[in-house]
């Protein structure tokens, strides 16, 4: 399984748990450790990355504060890969972080007082980057760490299964037509399948518009 699979399948588990600063959920780093069931907001991002065995520049993920991950991260408009993450200015500090985990999702280990109006307050849960974005959140995305996206991300046997079951179903004729006419449309091919080519053209026209529509060519 990729890594950015992983941080998706993984992220749900946390949802309920309590927040506590200096808390990493299930994992013990100094001598603050309380419960395995607490968690904070860094700890949550550390937590997730070492539950997928996520490196940065080749080493396991550190646990440090939020202010110190914006230290290693750059800078980018908006969440595009899962792991992205977002932190929130204050006092010259970004002293709160949250991870996009995918789909419109960031999920938070939240401590945002007794009137916030958004999901995370006090415990583990997600919003949507719309709401992260009304709260002044800036997105970055960590330096050297080694999470594609989902498809890029693959290991060698993920994309051996794809290719088998792609491979094995040539699609129904509705399917061939609506990936010939978005050929069509992106001027990439001038006319339709020849009649006598049916299977491997439609296989070949779902493949390559599939390919085009990860690539943002919708």
């Amino acid at each position: 399984m990729s890594k950015a699979a992983c941080i998706v399948r993984e992220a749900p588990g946390y949802i309920g748990m309590p927040y506590k600063l200096g808390e990493e959920g299930p994992y013990v780093v100094g001598k603050e450790h309380t419960k395995a069931t607490d968690i904070d907001c860094s700890g949550l991002v550390y937590a997730l990355f070492r539950d997928c065995n996520v490196l940065l520049n080749g080493q396991p993920f550190p646990r440090e504060t939020a202010d110190d991950y914006w230290r290693r991260a750059d800078s980018i408009p908006k969440p595009e890969r899962v792991g992205d993450c977002c932190w929130f200015p204050r006092t010259g500090r970004k002293t709160h972080i949250a991870m996009y985990i995918g789909n419109n999702q960031v999920i938070e280990a939240g401590n945002h007082g007794p009137n916030n109006a958004y999901p995370g307050s006090g415990y583990t849960g997600t919003c949507t980057v719309a709401q992260m974005n009304a709260r002044g959140a800036v997105w970055g995305r960590f330096r050297g760490i080694d999470i594609g996206t989902l498809e890029d991300d693959m290991t060698p046997d993920e994309v051996r299964a794809i290719v088998r079951e792609e491979l094995e179903w040539g699609g129904t004729s509705a399917e061939i037509k609506t990936a010939e006419s978005h050929l069509v449309r992106l001027g990439l091919i001038s006319r339709g399948r020849p009649p006598a080519k049916g299977l491997t053209w439609g296989l070949f026209a779902l493949l390559l518009s599939r390919v085009l529509k990860l690539l943002g060519r919708p």
